[in-house]
């Protein structure tokens, strides 16, 4: 969703313009732009739809197929040196946030290793798998090369890649109980793809 605002609204409300996708809160006193930002579009959100609705028919008549080659991309682990912790070692993480991502990435791979061979189940984990990459690029990674504070980091991971993508899996609630992903399996599947050398917390490419 974005609404953006031109001018100040005065004492009666009045914009020069507005332009509103998909609202889910409209102040008419604001007088400065907001920006809110969501996963996807409406289209996004009912393919996934799609695939949850797909699932449960394989899950009962246990339809299953070999890991795709799109997913077997993000499943195998690039070139590279470092593994997780020495990755997250290197992006400033502390000893005990490395610790849970441990745990973190476990608990994603465990719950994933359940459905990992429906074919809708590995086409929602591609959808999720391709826009973690591709948000942590645009947003997170020039944070990162801008020496940014952790915790500045961690809460950009969290608002631009966390909670939008539980806003779809909530949008699909009435099916997505088959997977049943949390915010958790979220964490893990970012710790997963840095264990997979497909996220980065430090470019290396000026060390």
């Amino acid at each position: 969703m974005r609404v953006d605002i031109t001018g100040n609204p005065g004492s009666d409300n009045t914009f020069n313009q507005t332009e509103i996708q998909s609202v889910g809160s409209y102040n008419p006193a604001a007088t400065t732009a907001i920006t809110n930002f969501h996963f996807g579009n409406v289209g996004s959100s009912k393919r996934m739809g799609t695939y949850f609705e797909k699932l449960m028919d394989e899950i009962r008549q246990n339809v299953t197929e070999e890991t795709i080659d799109e997913l077997r991309y993000y499943t195998t682990r690039l070139d590279g040196t470092k593994d997780m912790e020495e990755k997250l070692t290197d992006g400033n993480f502390p000893s005990y946030e490395i610790q849970d991502a441990l745990r973190l990435k476990e608990f994603y791979a465990k719950r994933a290793a359940r459905f990992e061979y429906y074919p809708s189940a590995q086409q929602i984990t591609l959808m999720l798998f391709s826009r973690i990459k591709h948000e942590f690029y645009t947003y997170i990674f020039p944070l990162i090369e801008a020496e940014t504070p952790h915790a500045v980091v961690m809460q950009e991971i969290r608002f631009r890649i966390v909670v939008p993508i539980m806003q779809v899996l909530d949008d699909n609630d009435v099916h997505e109980y088959q997977l049943n992903y949390n915010d958790d399996h979220i964490y893990g599947m970012i710790y997963y793809l840095t264990g997979m050398c497909h996220l980065n917390w430090k470019n290396y490419d000026h060390v």
